[in-house]
């Protein structure tokens, strides 16, 4: 893959430069910066924020599995917050409930499997 392409897959991790730069046509502008992506990645971002990530994820998931539970119930959500008619609430609650042990206790525990795979993973590139 070429550098444009890595940029546009993967901006959020590549390192950038920063470079102020001031315009003679503006005499008392203020600088302006700009920032030019390097061949670098952002190690440091990449590590911090990968459980950030997994946790959001997994959220996402109990609210895809939700949505499926639910018969034509008002639901509102933002992030792992949920929302509905007052009605309605301790019935989502039930099967929000249900859907994070549909996905951390089922199937062969979700949590272990994940840990294994990344120990696999590691494994595979060190070699211990």
């Amino acid at each position: 893959m070429d550098y444009a392409g890595r940029i546009k897959n993967n901006l959020s991790t590549i390192k950038f430069k920063k470079i102020r730069s001031t315009s003679s046509l503006i005499p008392f502008g203020k600088p302006v910066t700009i920032s030019i992506p390097t061949n670098k990645l952002n190690t440091r971002k990449i590590k911090t924020s990968f459980m950030p990530n997994l946790v959001h994820s997994l959220d996402a998931s109990n609210i895809h599995i939700l949505c499926e539970k639910l018969n034509n119930q008002p639901l509102y959500t933002i992030h792992d917050c949920f929302a509905s008619t007052a009605n309605n609430m301790y019935d989502i609650e039930k099967k929000v409930k249900a859907s994070f042990i549909e996905i951390y206790f089922n199937n062969e525990n979700y949590l272990e499997k994940m840990h294994m795979n990344l120990i696999d993973q590691i494994k595979s590139i060190n070699n211990e």
